[in-house]
């Protein structure tokens, strides 16, 4: 009797601290991985976890634990989109922004508008968000609930000044400028036009695309689009700001550090038997993560002729269904591989990729140099991040040759200075008390816990424009000051005549 009441309490316990969270990742496998990972602790802790990516989505689906699926509207455009796309230029990159901001507003409008998810919604107790994909706020200022956002992308991203994240372009490259924080006069003037068309982003991204979301299903009519998109109680950086450029950040904003990294574990035969062989030269891993179908025959083949060059081994993640060519006998092609485990292996002792957010983190990580080839998006400003902290170097695979891609690896290797960073780098983000992701997942309870954190947020954010950026001040000290150029030129004048008049009838007299 008493094993059954004690079972009783513990249970009625559990249900009580259990809380209901509804997770929203934007698309993409990289956002949706990382979100995955955190709703994976908060539901080993007991919690209640939902993730919903769209019907269709081709790296998740309902049968995954946690994941709910729901329809939405261009499911196919949204699949092409994530599937990785190559910005060759300019024009191809605005492209790219205005595709993804057009279908995020559509994607909210569709999550917003599903019965199967409202009814989740209903009981919900917190949502987790990105904080690249704003529908997360809307749907907090909707529902009343607390809203934690997740951020994966750099400091230096437009839209994060709704959080009151500062950026000054004196010393903080924005986003796909292609800067580093050791910037000259031009450098720091095209780093300002970066900065002034960030406002002009922000606003498209806020006005343009989710104004109408916010309208259509009537959430907080009375409050402004900047407010609304602002409901956010904690911000987490999924970021170590040790590979990341520094900047001032509100008490509301905690940087957790990134979840994708961990202890590498076994690997299977067939990988390590690879690894092993490979002698005192060892193994180069190359994966492009989503950008992998990016990846043309012309591409491979340059590649290919590269690493037939090398004494080391190469483990590569390729579609070989799309390349019909010959590879390399030192070269192990395969379509998946435990990317992190891989780079933990000592044999391991270079790391080529596309410079995704979490790749480079796994790779630092692990103590491992790297050299990036970005595509698209962020990964540029994270390659150039792996640059100027000195972790490896930036070369694109789609314009280099073969004997070019060989020198740059040679380089890399031979240059004790990438090693040696490496792994002062790897013995910094391992001393940790704790990892990312059970910090981010305390943070929520906490969050959960406490409720309203208003205090941690500064006034800045309730602001408007001309205050926050003292626009009104400004205005009144130039009155003042041409007031008083005014009262100064008169008085001059004053004089000069009282003067002149005084020399003139003393030469008459």
């Amino acid at each position: 009797m008493k094993i059954l009441v004690l079972f009783c309490f513990l249970w009625f316990m559990e249900s009580c601290f259990a809380v209901n969270v509804v997770m929203l990742p934007m698309f993409g496998p990289s956002h949706y991985l990382v979100l995955t990972k955190l709703g994976e602790e908060l539901s080993r802790r007991g919690h209640e976890v939902s993730i919903f990516v769209f019907e269709g989505a081709h790296y998740a689906s309902e049968a995954k634990p946690l994941v709910k699926v729901f329809k939405a509207k261009q499911a196919s455009a949204l699949d092409n989109f994530v599937k990785g796309s190559t910005v060759k230029d300019g024009y191809s990159l605005q492209k790219e922004i205005l595709d993804l901001l057009t279908l995020q507003g559509s994607y909210c409008d569709s999550f917003l508008s599903d019965e199967k998810v409202l009814n989740n919604l209903k009981t919900a107790q917190i949502i987790v968000g990105d904080a690249v994909f704003m529908c997360s706020s809307l749907v907090a200022a909707k529902f009343d609930i607390p809203h934690v956002a997740v951020a994966q992308s750099g400091l230096g991203t437009p839209i994060f000044q709704i959080y009151g994240i500062s950026s000054n372009p004196s010393y903080v490259p924005q986003m796909l400028s292609g800067l580093s924080p050791n910037m000259g006069l031009l450098d720091r003037v095209k780093n300002f036009g970066f900065y002034l068309g960030r406002f002009a982003l922000a606003e498209m991204y806020a006005r343009g695309f989710y104004s109408s979301v916010k309208t259509k299903h009537n959430i907080k009519p009375e409050e402004s689009i900047w407010k609304t998109l602002g409901t956010v109680d904690l911000l987490l950086l999924e970021r170590d700001l040790v590979l990341d450029y520094v900047v001032p950040l509100p008490p509301y904003v905690k940087e957790v550090g990134s979840f994708m990294p961990g202890p590498a574990k076994p690997l299977q035969p067939e990988f390590e038997s690879f690894m092993s062989s490979s002698g005192d030269d060892g193994v180069i891993l190359v994966a492009f993560g989503s950008m992998l179908d990016t990846l043309d025959n012309k591409i491979v083949e340059t590649m290919n002729e590269a690493f037939s060059k090398l004494p080391q081994k190469v483990i590569w993640r390729l579609n070989t269904e799309k390349f019909g060519g010959k590879i390399s006998s030192n070269v192990k092609t395969v379509g998946w591989l435990p990317q992190n485990d891989i780079l933990g292996h000592p044999k391991t002792k270079l790391f080529i990729g596309h410079g995704g957010a979490s790749g480079v983190a796994e790779t630092a990580y692990h103590g491992v140099p790297m050299i990036c080839s970005p595509f698209s998006g962020d990964q540029f400003d994270n390659s150039r991040g792996v640059e100027y902290i000195g972790l490896g170097e930036t070369l694109s695979v789609q314009t280099t040759t073969a004997d070019q891609l060989v020198e740059m690896i040679n380089k890399v290797l031979t240059e004790k200075r990438y090693k040696e960073t490496a792994a002062h780098l790897s013995s910094v983000l391992k001393m940790r008390p704790r990892t990312p992701v059970e910090e981010a997942a305390e943070l929520i309870e906490y969050v959960h816990a406490v409720g309203n954190l208003a205090h941690l947020k500064p006034k800045g954010l309730e602001l408007p424009f001309y205050q926050l950026y003292m626009l009104d001040v400004l205005l009144v000290l130039g009155v003042v000051f041409a007031l008083v150029l005014f009262i100064v030129r008169s008085v001059v004048k004053r004089v000069i005549n009282v003067c002149c008049g005084a020399a003139k009838k003393t030469k008459t007299s």
